[in-house]
């Protein structure tokens, strides 16, 4: 009976904490407030608020203090608008999931930026560097950013892109009719040339580099004249920011590099930069693979050539 009685009280005890919860949570619906957000230096705490350390010795990190305030207008109770939208548009081959795991694991951000995954679909290799859906792809993500905006006309806008969603974003942020901030490149493939439209942003565009990743550079190698290896050589052009890691193509879409790197940009309004490393053989690799590409493709049509000859003699008679 006491086991049954100590469960009972247990159970009572729940069931009266989750209804003074839920009363409270009514009593601030209707007392009329809206919350303002102000960012106070405090210690950094995961989703599920334990306190954690800084592996990276980065420092100044940044939860939010919610401050009640009365918003009213025509008797009417306005919501304060969120104090950003970021727009994530993904790559050739990979799709916004990386975008939705963000969503889930921003937490206490979550009041403070809204992020809005564009998905376009994959593309083959074969569209890829022929560019045949180019138009199409810059077309509808116009008019998803369009209508994002429609939706959050008070918020400030900026997007964050990957891989050939760089190059996308380089083509169409001069047909925006509106204002973009902050324009995050990872993985890009943009050629150096395109820093001419990167720049219409309100803000100083920020190129994170992986050091370690092979696609720009192979991009580069095979349509040097539409593509640059600025995803790990960077832009070298005022005013893009170029940083510098060690990771490689999908490196700054981990939920790590975006807490680390892009959050205290869009809400402290601060970039952190990275130190400068020489970039070594990897910014003469361009040139000298292209040369190594198209030797490895004459050798190859040699010896099905070689292969071959002495049938094909034996066919036409030579």
């Amino acid at each position: 009976m006491s086991r049954a009685f100590r469960a009972a009280a247990r159970f009572e005890l729940a069931g009266t904490c989750q209804l003074a919860c839920s009363l409270a949570i009514c009593a601030n619906v209707y007392s009329n407030c809206s919350w303002d957000h102000t960012l106070v230096p405090m210690v950094a705490y995961d989703t599920i608020g334990k306190e954690r350390l800084d592996p990276a010795g980065i420092g100044d990190e940044y939860i939010v203090e919610r401050v009640p305030t009365f918003e009213v207008a025509n008797d009417l109770v306005t919501e304060t608008p969120p104090h950003h939208v970021l727009v994530a548009i993904h790559g050739m081959r990979d799709d916004p999931s990386w975008a939705s795991r963000i969503i889930n694991d921003i937490g206490y951000f979550n009041e403070v930026i809204i992020i809005a995954p564009i998905n376009y679909g994959r593309l083959n290799a074969i569209d890829f560097f022929l560019g045949r859906l180019d138009d199409s792809i810059d077309g509808f993500i116009i008019s998803r950013i369009s209508d994002i905006h429609r939706r959050n006309p008070d918020s400030p806008l900026s997007i964050m892109c990957h891989s050939n969603g760089t190059k996308s974003v380089a083509r169409i942020i001069g047909k925006l009719e509106f204002p973009i901030q902050y324009v995050f490149l990872c993985g890009s493939i943009c050629h150096t040339r395109d820093v001419s439209e990167l720049t219409k942003v309100q803000r100083r565009p920020i190129n994170d580099c992986g050091l370690r990743d092979p696609w720009p550079i192979l991009a580069a190698m095979i349509r040097p004249k539409k593509f640059s290896a600025t995803g790990v050589l960077g832009f070298h052009a005022y005013p893009v920011i170029d940083r510098q890691f060690g990771f490689s193509h999908a490196g700054a879409l981990t939920k790590k590099h975006f807490d680390d790197w892009i959050l205290p940009t869009i809400v402290e309004g601060k970039v952190r930069d990275t130190r400068r490393r020489s970039t070594g053989f990897l910014f003469h690799l361009t040139s000298y693979g292209r040369l190594v590409l198209l030797l490895v493709i004459l050798a190859f049509l040699a010896a099905i050539v070689a292969k071959f000859w002495t049938p094909l003699r034996q066919l036409f008679n030579l």
